[in-house]
């Protein structure tokens, strides 16, 4: 079993950029490791990769799949740079626009959206991969708070009838 030390230390080691604060790590990193035997998680915005590490360890820990969905647009990393952190057999990159990426991989038990931070971004990522996770999943969006950003909008917006989970910073996380 990979242990949060380890993690960290490889987290460190790939990005120049904290994509998110530690404390957000930590309670991702606890949430997925809570999660059944092969669950299915899924990051909609990969970036330099540091929660890909995190996300990936904690699905080799209980036996599922990490998938990481991104475009790269913004030129945070690349797809070539990430792909050499994926576990095989583990983890994979679908290198596509995360509103109108193509799925095909069942039920997701752990979403986390911190793709596009503005409003149009993250409603059109909600109300496209929200319908994707398993009843009583978990759904996280990084950036909420800001609401000048529109974050906090589209979470309210598209999580009508979901169960308020928990809050740690700048993550606002739910359940199905």
């Amino acid at each position: 079993m990979l242990e949060w030390a380890a993690v960290q230390r490889a987290m460190q080691a790939v990005s120049p950029v904290e994509s998110m604060e530690p404390d957000e790590h930590r309670a991702l990193w606890n949430l997925a490791n809570g999660l059944p035997d092969g669950a299915l998680i899924v990051e909609l915005g990969v970036a330099y990769g540091m929660t890909l590490i995190l996300l990936q360890a904690a699905a080799e820990n209980c036996h599922g799949q990490y998938v990481g969905v991104d475009d790269w647009r913004f030129g945070f990393g690349s797809c070539q740079a990430v792909a050499a952190l994926l576990t095989p057999g583990v983890g994979r990159l679908i290198n596509a626009p995360t509103a109108t990426a193509p799925w095909t991989g069942g039920l997701i038990d752990l979403l986390v959206i911190d793709a596009g931070h503005d409003y149009p971004s993250v409603h059109a990522d909600a109300v496209t991969w929200l319908p994707r996770v398993r009843a009583g999943g978990h759904v996280a969006f990084h950036d909420h708070g800001k609401p000048e950003w529109g974050v906090t909008q589209a979470v309210a917006e598209t999580t009508v009838g979901c169960e308020f989970y928990a809050e740690i910073g700048s993550l606002y996380i739910v359940k199905t």
